[in-house]
């Protein structure tokens, strides 16, 4: 069918799937609260005075550019090691199944690690898996970086949500979750953008899955030592709110 008319097939697919869910999700059944709100603006500048906020931002924006990355030089890096285009694309497919499995299990990692040490974890495994790129030209180590990679990113896409969930109000959450996927959306125009320049230069993948290693790395350690003690009642109460 070609690679085209496959987009177009999946993007039909989203747009149908989207459509049916806004027709059949029900409004905010909660108590609705009505006392004064703050500007957007206030609200904004009172996060960014939270040395845990500035934290969990800088560390989005620098994940975001080792994820973004990753998802988008996975099937060339892994056809120059050796694979088939369809094969590469095949194992790539198989990082969205794996996801799952970064998901499924969230509520008892969460439980044991807390919210920030888990993401410390993802990004570990992340940036792990990443160097499997340069041995992928064999189809056994690349549904393992596959399945690593997908069950890292699937825990970091809804640990996004919960972590900032534990450090801000919960009625500014809104807000405060544009912001970070803000940061997240700038991290990923750097970071492919990186990688390009890299493999410009170098003709190599090497340099360029070097750099998504580094960059994990990076991330990882902002949080990890980030001063601060992080408060545990909202995170069991959000852990709660997913069962």
């Amino acid at each position: 069918m070609g690679w085209r008319n496959v987009i177009r097939i999946d993007a039909g697919i989203v747009a149908v799937a989207f459509l049916a869910t806004a027709a059949v999700v029900k409004g905010h059944s909660g108590s609705r609260d009505d006392s004064p709100r703050e500007s957007s603006r206030a609200v904004l500048g009172l996060a960014l005075r939270s040395p845990r906020m500035r934290t969990w931002l800088l560390a989005t924006l620098i994940s975001a550019a080792g994820v973004d990355a990753l998802l988008v030089y996975e099937v060339p890096a892994m056809v120059r090691a050796g694979l088939t285009l369809t094969t590469a694309a095949s194992v790539a497919g198989f990082l969205g199944l794996a996801q799952l499995a970064g998901r499924l299990p969230l509520r008892w990692v969460l439980g044991q690690l807390g919210a920030r040490n888990t993401l410390v974890l993802a990004y570990f495994v992340s940036g792990t898996a990443a160097l499997l790129m340069l041995v992928s030209g064999k189809l056994v180590l690349a549904i393992l970086f596959s399945l690593l990679v997908g069950t890292s990113i699937g825990a970091l896409s809804s640990l996004q949500g919960i972590y900032t969930h534990e450090l801000v109000d919960p009625r500014h959450l809104g807000a405060l979750l544009g912001t970070q996927q803000a940061f997240f959306g700038v991290g990923g125009a750097i970071g492919p953008a990186l990688g390009g320049v890299l493999l410009e230069a170098s003709r190599s993948y090497v340099p360029t899955i070097l750099m998504i290693t580094v960059v994990f790395a990076v991330a990882a350690s902002v949080l990890f030592v980030a001063a601060g003690h992080e408060r545990n009642a909202p995170h069991v109460a959000m852990i709660k709110s997913l069962e």
